[in-house]
């Protein structure tokens, strides 16, 4: 009716309404397509949250975004269970070994809420010898990384590998704040964790994505 009104319900529509359109097998996939780089974006799980890692592998001209590997390590609410810096850092080293493997050297943007978390994965990559840049992520506001990923998906750009169970119920599940106008809900309820480590993986390449739509 022309009226302003705020964004409610599921976030990702296009992707719930539909997610077959969206989802592969990422290693056949990516199997003729050449692929530009190699990141993964890293989220710090801190009381009950979860600790994530986003792998994703870029195409030629920045054309499409493949999510092909995810890392998940939940804390538990027991204090006497908690995760440690060394089992968070050795789950990364894990699937850092993994990802590089396949398609080489990785960028890794993580979370720089907690720096001294970047600077030690940082620190055990080159210990290991990994092939693995550890930065701190670039960190837009949550609004715009929303659009790039609804973009992303309207555009048929972004797939996901089958495998990654974590994030695409992450993406089905994501909803509005019905008591924020154009806010993501985290009351909780829904894994905001791997949301934030993917967008975390292509926060640096935005404007490259943005652009290669209108190529």
């Amino acid at each position: 009716m022309g009226l302003w009104c705020a964004a409610e319900g599921l976030i990702y529509e296009s992707f719930t309404s539909n997610p077959d359109a969206f989802l592969v097998d990422a290693e056949k996939y990516l199997q003729d397509k050449i692929i530009i780089a190699n990141l993964s974006g890293v989220d710090w799980g801190n009381n009950t949250a979860a600790n994530t890692n986003i792998c994703v592998a870029i195409t030629r001209g920045y054309k499409e975004v493949v999510v092909y590997d995810e890392m998940y390590l939940r804390n538990s609410t027991e204090r006497s269970h908690r995760l440690s810096p060394e089992d968070i850092y050795d789950a990364n080293l894990e699937i850092f070994r993994r990802a590089t493997s396949r398609y080489g050297k990785m960028v890794c943007f993580a979370d720089n809420a907690i720096e001294f978390m970047v600077v030690g994965l940082h620190n055990k990559a080159k210990q290991e010898h990994l092939p693995v840049d550890v930065q701190m992520c670039v960190k837009y506001e949550i609004i715009n990384r929303i659009v790039l990923v609804c973009s992303l998906f309207a555009q048929g750009r972004l797939k996901i590998d089958r495998g990654c169970k974590h994030l695409i119920d992450a993406l089905k599940t994501a909803g509005w704040d019905p008591k924020s106008p154009d806010t993501r809900l985290d009351d909780g309820t829904t894994n905001i964790d791997s949301l934030d480590g993917f967008e975390y993986s292509i926060c640096s390449i935005m404007q490259q994505l943005e652009m290669a739509r209108r190529i």
